[in-house]
């Protein structure tokens, strides 16, 4: 689920102190806490941009279990010559998994005014997270259907071999999974731990009163923990390598609208070591091997958009959109190529629309000198529009800055 990562880690911290190009007075410090919610993330945009389940369907048949085992292959291959139509209706069975993740993040940052044009800061995301699979067997076998068929022609070889096939049940594929793949037994998951740290600062390039434009600097240091390629359900709290980024946006002010704000990211992603497992076939994820790869995830770029609009001298509202993007990674090593095809390692897509509503004392603090201390206490709530290759996200977020 690193895309899930990906969508969660987007501007981690800090919110200027009034308008998106304005920076700290010098000496001042910025207190933020951030508390992200997901909703129980169970779909996710395909290679071509269709919202489907993450729910994963499966049906054991003769045809797709050829090649597994030397037994069943002699079996399938009699049981083909003898009846096609036999072979071709031969269920072992049908089967359900349901993979339900739910994710709490709290963000602390803390920036300081170096000048009245510089800012520094760093932010430090702590995440919960809870996944779920819930796996169970949707149809049985038909054994007894396919034994009829073989009795009318007097087949009473295969007849005695096909009601002595094993019924392959929901344990029975755990045990596969554990003895044979080594992995842990799919279930339920639970995980809580530091995720990737996010240091730089801000240069203040021009202000007015109209407008303005800002330029960051900065590293995204991976401190997280990563997946373990032998539990299943697993997700990461960063993504594994030391990313350098550049940001640039401008923000000015309209007759109908106090704040409208442009913004561009450019993530550089710096190549790291990863262990995954080698695939036993093309297309499929899963192998019994594992090993390391040198893996150069996609670089990334991050637009934004608002519009601010003063209900009054404290509340205001705001609308956003995001446009993400990450191109494929590219990973080196032995068999890299299997893995290289896989969806889960294409280029992303993700578009959002997010709502914000918030109280703000910093305009009275600066104009008036009221309050103790100034601060902004928002409330988000962040909806997927569009997306390839990416997890459907929503999530609802409580923010908080302090200024002192």
């Amino acid at each position: 689920m690193r895309s899930v990562i990906t969508f969660l880690s987007l501007c981690w911290v800090l919110q200027a102190y009034s308008a998106y190009y304005d920076t700290l007075p010098q000496g001042r410090f910025n207190l933020l806490y951030r508390k992200i919610q997901t909703n129980s993330i169970s779909n996710s945009f395909d290679q071509t941009g269709n919202l489907v389940s993450n729910d994963i369907n499966f049906n054991l048949t003769a045809n797709s279990l050829t090649g597994s085992n030397e037994v069943l292959d002699n079996y399938f291959d009699q049981l083909k010559e003898a009846n096609e139509e036999a072979y071709n209706l031969l269920e072992i069975g049908t089967y359900l998994i349901s993979p339900k993740a739910e994710i709490d993040v709290q963000v602390f940052g803390l920036g300081y005014g170096l000048s009245k044009t510089t800012t520094i800061y760093f932010g430090v995301p702590f995440y919960e997270a809870v996944v779920g699979i819930d796996f169970k067997r949707t149809k049985g076998n038909n054994y007894s259907e396919i034994s009829s068929r073989l009795d009318e022609n007097d087949q009473a070889t295969l007849v005695s071999i096909t009601n002595g096939l094993p019924d392959i049940t929901e344990g029975v594929i755990q045990t596969v999974l554990v003895d044979h793949y080594g992995v842990k037994p799919i279930g339920k998951w639970v995980a809580s731990g530091m995720g990737d740290i996010e240091v730089g600062f801000m240069q203040q390039i021009f202000s007015s009163n109209e407008f303005g434009s800002l330029i960051k600097f900065g590293s995204v240091i991976p401190t997280g923990k990563i997946e373990n390629p032998d539990i299943l359900q697993d997700i990461s709290f960063g993504d594994g390598q030391l990313d350098l980024f550049m940001e640039a946006g401008v923000g000015f002010s309209s007759p109908f609208l106090d704040e409208i704000n442009f913004s561009g990211r450019y993530t550089y992603q710096i190549a790291s070591q990863k262990t995954y497992r080698i695939p036993d076939l093309e297309g499929i994820s899963l192998g019994t091997r594992s090993a390391q790869f040198t893996e150069k995830l996609g670089d990334k770029i991050d637009l934004m958009a608002n519009v601010k609009k003063d209900v009054n001298s404290i509340f205001y509202t705001q609308l956003s959109l995001f446009f993400n993007y990450q191109g494929q990674t590219v990973l080196t090593g032995e068999s890299s190529d299997l893995l290289n095809k896989l969806p889960s390692f294409q280029e992303t897509y993700a578009s959002n629309l997010e709502l914000k509503l918030g109280l703000s004392t910093v305009e009275n603090y600066l104009k008036n000198g009221e309050y103790l201390f100034p601060f902004d206490l928002n409330f988000t709530y962040l909806s997927y529009l569009s997306g390839v290759n990416t997890q459907a996200i929503n999530r609802a977020q409580v923010e908080l800055n302090l200024y002192f």
